[in-house]
């Protein structure tokens, strides 16, 4: 075997082995359903018993646009600069004044 089958093997079981609970439920349902293996193979393949992979393929069926992956944030997430400008602009919406936000409180 040559070094491009044995990577590609070793890239193969990422997605047969999935290492998050998400990827794990999506690549058994997609095996079920898209590859048309039999629920007691899925089931035993990814780890489920026979009965959570029922309860899985149910919840499914009745959730079929359930998002498996987080789709990913653009950008980052606001620093305490932007935190502390959208607190004061919150304020001054209040009709405060740059003096009384800046008193220190009770």
């Amino acid at each position: 075997m040559d070094d491009n089958s044995r990577d590609r093997l070793a890239l193969a079981r990422r997605f047969l082995e999935p290492s998050s609970p998400a990827q794990r439920q999506y690549e058994a349902l997609r095996a079920f359903f898209v590859e048309g293996l039999p629920s007691a193979e899925a089931a035993a393949r990814f780890g489920y018993t026979p009965g959570s992979f029922r309860v899985l393929v149910h919840q499914f069926r009745s959730q079929p646009d359930r998002a498996f992956f987080a789709a990913a944030r653009q950008g980052r997430p606001p620093g305490k600069q932007e935190r502390l400008r959208e607190r004061v602009i919150a304020l001054r919406k209040q009709n405060l004044s740059v003096h009384d936000i800046s008193r220190p409180g009770p």
